[in-house]
């Protein structure tokens, strides 16, 4: 249920609220605008002292407001005002409220309504108020029962409200219409609502309190569920249809659907594709789907958990294209399965997002999902974590086999072959009997002389045409430093370092200074100053041991340094040098101490 707090106040507003200007007064002196018997009126025909609203149309959160009082009384709620300055105002005049500043029509109703889209382009502030579904906002705030539902809008708009929703998404005890006519008599009889006309003294206002019946309560959803079908089913298959999930740049839904003499159009039949799955399905729980858990990857229109969810079980639906998941949502309350199914947006490539993704679920299905998944190890990690896997992939089925054995399948049996001659699978992870990992030995045959001379080349070239010359360059700058004493000169300025806290010769810290060209050219200079290649000779064991570990720590090669220059700038170049030589030096002292 939803807490207000501060982070919920006032959601969605910083982009709609960047141009206005007006005053914001708080409270008014008569903020029930004499209509105070009324309200409470209603709340003791509600019979709650701390409840949660939902108003819609609250103007400034007072003079038109009915929700005021309530809140007065220790209710919480939610208030959706689409005009910016009331919202504005709302913000302030309701403070134990979440406010938001949206539209409650669908997406694409307010341009295909003529009056609507008239509005938008004489008033550029409408044009910024964004159109949301009751039913996503109920989601976001995850609402699952309204004590009262007020809709304080025209009749047209009101029923356009209640429909997009759909009774099964969320329980609602009471229905508050300011402008209550005939039609809504019908409708939410329907729904199993009687209606309480609440008198007032004021001619203009036909409010209308809706109770919903406790003995009606399943036959409502039933009733309306089947009422909105038709209609609502069209508006998720629009959403199929040009959401990315299914085929971009084609008006098409990825299913076709034939229900109650109606058919939504799709590339394939969705009846024939749950023949098999859906039997798959049942097989797999033990010939039942009731009560079960069932988790779906690359969910679409969630058909198959609006499906399931029909024959009793549970599901969370995930995909990547959030645009289609408002489709699946009036989907499921087209069925009146909106209390058993849930949608969430999801990356799969993404190993946080899919180890966020937790529950004790019967059975996974992951049906023609690894295709277009990039990070495919991922998805199979994942795949493993699971009891029970319904897949389908695209290649043949020895490599979706192999896929699955990876994530730790030991029994793994097609069950059916999909419209397209794909192999579908039932994969169980079963205790004790898994496979080790099985890597595939490639031939073993003679080596050509001619490729392996090449590789060889390739191997070598480096070090002839950049290293060699570097170190030769690196020598002829060694001598004529030496001969000229500049090493000496360094040697007496670095030895109480070398010496007294690394515990080496002074002449020692030239030769790392070399190695920043490249680091092999640490030990060739090492061997220069020392006179001889045998460092043994002139170096105990432990000096050895310390110039091999700063030389590691040290200072990268000069061409490491370029690339970080390149990518990462200056400040970050320094900030790693100084890091590496301090590094360095600290490890070489601490073993010196130690070992010395």
């Amino acid at each position: 249920m939803l807490t207000i707090n501060e982070d919920s106040r006032g959601h969605g507003q910083k982009t709609a609220f960047e141009g206005f200007h007006g005053g914001m007064p708080g409270i008014f002196d008569d903020p029930f605008n004499g209509q105070k018997e009324i309200d409470e009126k209603l709340l003791e025909i509600i019979g709650k002292d701390h409840g949660f609203f939902v108003e819609i149309g609250p103007g400034d959160g007072i003079r038109a407001s009915r929700t005021g009082f309530l809140e007065k009384h220790g209710w919480q709620g939610i208030l959706i005002e689409p005009d910016i300055e009331l919202c504005a105002r709302c913000i302030i005049n309701r403070p134990k409220s979440a406010v938001l500043n949206y539209n409650c029509l669908q997406d694409d109703m307010s341009e295909k309504n003529p009056e609507n889209a008239n509005n938008r382009q004489s008033d550029p502030r409408a044009a910024r108020i964004k159109c949301r579904t009751l039913e996503s906002i109920l989601d976001e705030f995850q609402v699952e029962g309204i004590d009262l539902l007020v809709l304080n809008t025209d009749e047209k708009q009101s029923l356009a409200i209640l429909k997009g929703m759909g009774f099964s998404h969320c329980r609602i005890e009471n229905i508050l219409i300011m402008q209550a006519q005939n039609s809504f008599l019908s409708y939410l009889g329907k729904a199993g609502y009687d209606p309480v006309e609440l008198k007032n003294d004021n001619p203009d206002m036909n409010a209308v309190l809706f109770r919903l019946l406790k003995s009606n309560l399943n036959t409502a959803e039933e009733n309306i569920a089947e009422h909105l079908n038709t209609e609502v089913l069209n508006r998720a298959w629009d959403i199929a249809a040009r959401s990315n999930a299914s085929y971009p740049g084609k008006y098409i839904a990825y299913y076709s659907l034939d229900i109650e003499g109606r058919r939504f159009p799709g590339e394939r039949p969705w009846e024939e594709r749950w023949e098999y799955i859906g039997r798959a399905l049942r097989e797999a729980c033990g010939g039942d789907l009731n009560g079960k858990r069932v988790l779906e990857l690359g969910c679409n229109l969630g058909l198959l958990s609006v499906w399931a969810a029909r024959e009793g079980a549970v599901c969370q639906g995930y995909e990547y294209e959030a645009d289609i998941l408002e489709g699946a949502r009036l989907t499921a309350s087209a069925f009146g399965v909106s209390d058993r199914c849930r949608w969430s947006q999801a990356d799969f490539n993404k190993k946080e997002v899919t180890d966020s993704i937790v529950g004790d679920f019967d059975i996974c299905t992951c049906l023609s999902v690894m295709n277009w998944v990039r990070n495919k190890d991922n998805l199979i990690n994942f795949l493993s974590t699971h009891r029970m896997v319904i897949y389908e992939g695209h290649d043949n089925d020895q490599v979706e086999t192999d896929r699955l054995r990876r994530a730790g399948f030991s029994d793994i049996e097609r069950v059916a072959v999909s419209e397209r001659g794909r192999g579908v699978f039932l994969a169980r992870n079963i205790p004790g009997g898994q496979y080790g990992m099985i890597l595939e030995m490639a031939p073993l045959r003679m080596p050509d002389p001619v490729l392996v001379m090449k590789k060889s080349w390739g191997r070598i070239q480096e070090f002839l045409f950049i290293a060699m010359p570097l170190l030769l360059a690196g020598s002829v700058v060694l001598g004529a430093l030496d001969y000229y004493g500049v090493v000496d000169a360094f040697s007496l300025i670095v030895a109480p370092v070398s010496e007294g806290f690394l515990g080496l010769p002074a002449y020692v810290t030239t030769a790392l200074l070399f190695g920043i060209l490249r680091k092999e050219m640490a030990f060739e200079t090492l061997a220069v100053l020392s006179g001889t290649a045998d460092l043994g000779s002139v170096l105990t064991g432990v000096q050895l041991y310390t110039f091999a570990v700063i030389s590691v720590l040290f200072v990268p090669c000069i061409s490491t340094i370029a690339v970080i220059l390149r990518q990462m700038g200056g400040r970050v170049t320094l900030a790693v040098s100084a890091y590496t030589i301090t590094l360095g030096f600290l490890i070489g002292g601490l073993i010196h101490f130690i070992a010395g």
